[in-house]
């Protein structure tokens, strides 16, 4: 899907990329379709979403919930009356491909980068920063999403770890505890965090490391050496199926409280365990839908109003978010050009889209290493019959993130 012409779907939505897509949903229910905004006009203001939205590892849905922010930005009058335009670029998981996005981001014209996941953004933010394009509301994967001027992400693995440990001391009243994850160079490294997160709220600074290789489909062994010695508090810094599985291996092995970051699990495949209610503890940077939150509610609607069956997990939260962002900000703009775009990113204190809690600090942030992590809170849910329910106001983890950086 290498670059093919551009396709102009439903006034609203470009695609990059030769890669097919649905037209832009009507107006969502964050809009009220009687609204008096009138309808907009004049010249487009482009932005991209781009990453993995196909390969052997892709999710889709950060596409369609970008069209459905999109789609809601346009119904309530779009960018101070010009209607808003998303260019999705598609790198399969591919560098080259990533690169190659950040080069058509500036032949297109894109203001900015939006709501993207990619494993491969050390590539593309150098050549969005010599253009002067903000990349704002990736998931921060590459290590330069945290620290490269250009870049605004709200959902960072610092800041998902500490909370995970976090959760576990402050919410389940652990004082010990073990931290179940991979055994590669990319992931050992965060284990600080997480052991920062559960001292900071009365836990054992040192937690029992329990290091599996990635391919580990059966969590029977890992589980019992996190749980020797009676600990009966665990941390799941993992994710995807893996996660899935190590919860049925502490399933199996019964009276556990289990932590781990929302974005790590499919909530459909974890209700399909049938989990005992306060076994498991969950966190997110984002509001999670179904749990009393208008707006995490308003993003599930408008973007299953583009397509009924899409996954509506965090990542595309994160996509509907990083839109939602950029409207905030290119609203308060005289002239949104891309340079005027990233000056105000810049700075900015944060945004209030409904979907995260605030930002700890402007840029930089507080923690040294990590200049542009200032997303420093989680929400904590707790989870029985089957749904995740709020459990308390959102956890700081500044001081903790600090510490776990060092």
């Amino acid at each position: 899907m290498l670059f093919a012409s551009v396709t102009l779907l439903a006034g609203a939505v470009l695609t990059a990329c030769g890669s097919s897509s649905k037209p832009a949903a009507t107006s969502p229910s964050s809009v009220s379709p009687t609204s008096a905004a009138a309808a907009p006009s004049g010249t487009p203001i482009k932005i991209m979403l781009m990453g993995l939205l196909s390969g052997s590892i892709s999710e889709p849905e950060i596409g369609t919930a970008g069209k459905a922010a999109v789609a809601t930005v346009n119904a309530s009058g779009g960018i101070n009356g010009h209607p808003l335009q998303l260019v999705l670029c598609d790198d399969m998981g591919n560098p080259n491909l990533n690169a190659a996005c950040g080069r058509t981001a500036i032949s297109d014209g894109v203001v900015a980068v939006v709501g993207s996941l990619s494993l491969d953004d050390q590539n593309i933010l150098p050549i969005l920063a010599a253009a002067n394009i903000a990349d704002i509301g990736m998931v921060a994967v590459a290590p330069q999403d945290s620290t490269s001027a250009n870049a605004f992400p709200v959902d960072t693995t610092p800041a998902a770890d500490t909370g995970i440990g976090a959760d576990l001391s402050a919410k389940a009243g652990c004082k010990t505890a073990a931290d179940i994850t991979f055994n590669i160079s990319a992931t050992l490294p965060y284990v600080n965090y997480v052991e920062a997160g559960f001292a900071e709220y009365g836990g054992n600074p040192k937690m029992r490391i329990v290091a599996v290789a990635p391919t580990t489909t059966d969590f029977t062994a890992a589980m019992a050496t996190a749980t020797a010695g009676g600990n009966r508090c665990v941390a799941l810094g993992m994710g995807g199926a893996a996660t899935t599985e190590a919860l049925i291996a502490a399933q199996k092995l019964g009276g556990l409280t289990v932590a781990t970051d929302a974005a790590a699990l499919s909530l459909p495949a974890v209700a399909a365990l049938n989990l005992p209610s306060g076994m498991l503890y969950l966190t997110s940077v984002f509001k999670l839908p179904g749990t009393g939150t208008s707006a995490a509610d308003a993003f599930v609607t408008a973007t299953k109003a583009i397509d009924p069956s899409v996954n509506a997990n965090t990542d595309a939260e994160n996509s509907y978010d990083g839109v939602l962002t950029f409207a905030q900000i290119a609203k308060g703009l005289p002239s949104v050009t891309a340079l005027s775009v990233l000056n105000a990113m810049k700075a900015s204190t944060g945004v209030n889209t409904g979907l995260t809690g605030p930002a700890a600090s402007g840029y930089p942030g507080p923690v040294v290493g990590l200049s542009q992590v200032v997303y420093l809170s989680v929400f904590p849910y707790s989870y029985s019959s089957n749904t995740a329910h709020s459990n308390g106001s959102a956890i700081n983890l500044t001081t903790a993130v600090v510490a776990g950086a060092k």
